[in-house]
């Protein structure tokens, strides 16, 4: 029955945390509360990472009319 119970563990565990004998106690759930943790900043980094991407191709979109404007700007001055 307890074996049972740990393979059962097991196929709902991601893989990154293996299942410390029940003699570690403590140990196993810091490692578990530390899991938890880090895949939080993981998929805040994610998200940021994303923003990023999403910021980075509205400058690219825009890049063309920059370009243009400094153009101008550069004629406009160069006039002067």
């Amino acid at each position: 029955m307890a074996e049972e119970k740990k393979a059962a563990m097991f196929r709902r565990s991601s893989g990154l945390l293996v299942h410390a004998p029940p003699d570690l106690g403590g140990e196993a759930k810091a490692l578990n509360d530390a899991l938890g943790k880090l895949s939080a900043v993981t998929r805040a980094i994610s998200a940021n990472v994303r923003h990023i991407n999403e910021s980075l191709e509205r400058i690219l979109v825009d890049k063309p009319d920059i370009e243009e404007l400094e153009r101008i700007l550069n004629f406009l001055t160069e006039k002067k």
